[in-house]
């Protein structure tokens, strides 16, 4: 029998992963809720985890699927808009489109070279939203 998940922690954990370009890590820890996690939420989960993934690809030199995850990553997120579980998608997810705009230019030829900001995800403390 497994102790019960907290998923604060783990939440917490891949913000962190995620924040110090740690994607494929942030993506293991994130995977782990969303494996757990059979409700609503779900959807939530797997778009984080996509946008791990995503940038994980755009370390690799894959565009595709970078492209690829970022853009489902976007669609995962996008119903749970302004924001959920403290992060605040709003700030998040504009920030993610404008990667995946320079991200999609280096897939299609388009650019040889683009600025690639990875975003930064920030999540309020428990009970301020």
């Amino acid at each position: 029998m497994h102790a019960p998940m907290d998923v604060d922690l783990l939440l917490d954990q891949g913000i962190d992963l995620f924040n110090r370009k740690y994607f494929f890590e942030a993506h293991d820890v994130w995977e782990e809720i969303w494996q757990a996690e059979k409700g609503p939420m779900r959807n939530f989960f797997k778009g984080l985890i996509h946008l791990a993934g995503g940038f994980h690809h755009y370390q690799n030199g894959n565009y595709r699927g970078s492209v690829a995850l970022l853009t489902s990553g976007i669609g995962y997120l996008s119903p749970y808009l302004p924001g959920q579980l403290g992060i605040d998608l709003e700030a998040v997810l504009p920030e993610v489109r404008a990667q995946l705009e320079r991200i999609t230019r280096l897939r299609d030829g388009t650019s040889a070279q683009e600025n690639v900001e990875f975003p930064v995800v920030a999540r309020k403390p428990r009970g301020h939203g």
